[in-house]
């Protein structure tokens, strides 16, 4: 469903490092941007009741099963850089980008 490049495992295990137990990763979408939908790399304490799972060399991501037909073949990427750097996604059910 959703594939995590080697950088985002890394990226993803750095922030739980520092977060209170029980942390977890929350992947989401929200209207918004300036193609309509924005996502969201949040850390939250724990999975919700309904959320989807995916799990990753280790690594355990949790998204809002509302999120799944909009995240479904999504590739994120962490490219670490002073200017630029940060989350990259791409998607295939992307009608636009910005």
């Amino acid at each position: 469903m959703i594939t995590l490049s080697d950088n985002a495992i890394a990226e993803i295990r750095r922030r739980l490092s520092s977060a209170p137990v029980p942390a977890i990763v929350r992947l989401a979408t929200r209207p918004g941007g300036c193609a309509g939908t924005k996502y969201v790399v949040e850390v939250g304490q724990e999975a919700r009741p309904g959320d989807v799972l995916v799990e990753s060399d280790g690594v355990t991501v949790a998204c809002d099963r509302a999120a799944v037909p909009v995240l479904r073949g999504l590739a994120l990427d962490w490219v670490d850089a002073l200017m630029g750097g940060g989350w990259r996604f791409a998607n295939p059910n992307a009608g636009n980008t910005c």
